[in-house]
């Protein structure tokens, strides 16, 4: 499947489409984009298609269509693109196959469509930047109190012995998650009852040693973590040993 106006995808997949969208319809010559993507989620990814028709962006679950869901332009916090993936950040959370979310990334199989969804996303008002969430940083940090209980996440590295990969360190009210965008099992979540260190040479660089499994080493990519956050961090890491 190519993204443009047309799809060689299963004419279900197209009709699913066509139903979610159907509320921007009713405008006459709306064009409407369809791209091929997988969308992550922790511990995996969702096969499916992005649809682009006016103020909407719709997407729609390939395996389990009840999970498909529709945003409108203006609940769209942030877009930005890492090579073949796009991130969203939302105002209002979804539900999707892995419930409530309010941070989206969907890997394309073109380039094209990673410069067309970014392009839609260029036109996003100022006004999405109000709400829970405050920008701590313009290429790689979100800190926000979330309903979701999610205090900061970053964009990162991740080394290992050969190559690496990347995606997303997300801070969250009771632990720690990596969702890795290009290599799905390298994903961990980390309960701070879990962690035996936590350790930190600059704001750049984070090491987590839990008490069972690899040690994490991650590289932030843009703006690093800040002292609040560490200390932070630690506090709660430390509460959660006392505690037992």
């Amino acid at each position: 499947m190519k993204s443009g106006n047309r799809t060689r995808g299963p004419l279900c997949a197209a009709l699913a489409c066509l139903l979610l969208a159907a509320p921007v319809f009713a405008q006459q010559q709306t064009p409407v984009l369809v791209h091929e993507a997988t969308m992550s989620i922790p511990f995996g990814e969702v096969n499916g298609v992005i649809i682009q028709v006016g103020d909407y962006l719709v997407f729609v679950d390939q395996d389990q269509r009840q999970n498909s869901f529709a945003v409108r332009r203006s609940e769209i916090r942030s877009m930005n693109a890492q090579d073949e993936t796009v991130n969203v950040e939302l105002s209002q959370p979804v539900r999707g196959r892995s419930g409530q979310i309010d941070r989206l990334a969907f890997r394309l199989r073109d380039r094209a469509g990673v410069a067309g969804l970014t392009a839609w996303g260029d036109n996003l008002g100022r006004a999405q930047q109000t709400g829970n969430t405050q920008s701590t940083g313009t290429t790689g940090s979100t800190s926000s109190q979330s309903s979701n209980g999610i205090i900061a996440s970053y964009q990162v590295q991740h080394g290992h012995t050969f190559g690496e990969c990347r995606g997303n360190l997300i801070v969250k009210e009771n632990g720690i998650a990596y969702e890795s965008i290009n290599e799905i099992d390298h994903s961990r979540q980390w309960a701070f009852r879990d962690i035996r260190e936590l350790d930190r040479d600059n704001p750049y660089r984070l090491g987590i040693e839990p008490f069972s499994g690899d040690r994490y080493d991650f590289d932030f990519m843009g703006k690093g973590m800040d002292n609040n956050v560490f200390q932070t961090l630690s506090q709660r890491v430390t509460s959660a040993r006392v505690a037992e």
